[in-house]
């Protein structure tokens, strides 16, 4: 039942991101403003499975505005990292942060007890 529920909130909460993500492109193209620019992330992931792994890139790449460029498999002890590149970032460290906040959602769905690496 916590994995249902886990996997109801995770589509409620990409299908929020997929209209706020929406919107922020569209201004972006229509409007001259600058509301962050492009940028590529390295984010260490708590993902393991090749399953995880695949769930966190699917999710990364349905949001408007984000692609995930690879993933760098882990090295021994290492993690395995992905590259994410976001159409408009604006600050490293929160872009990071909501990319984790995606990544413990995708966990919970898939039943593992890791939240994300920190």
């Amino acid at each position: 039942m916590r994995r249902a529920w886990a996997l109801v909130c995770l589509i409620a909460w990409l299908a929020r991101e997929m209209l706020v993500s929406t919107g922020r492109m569209l201004m972006a193209a229509v409007t001259p403003l600058d509301r962050g620019h492009p940028s590529v992330l390295a984010l260490p992931l708590g993902c393991r499975t090749d399953l995880e792994i695949t769930a966190m890139a699917t999710a990364v790449t349905v949001t408007p505005g984000s692609l995930v460029l690879g993933v760098a498999a882990a090295d021994g002890d290492g993690v395995p990292v992905m590259f994410v590149h976001l159409a408009r970032g604006n600050d490293r460290g929160a872009d990071l942060d909501h990319l984790r906040a995606l990544e413990r959602r995708v966990l919970a769905v898939l039943g593992s007890r890791r939240g994300g690496h920190a």
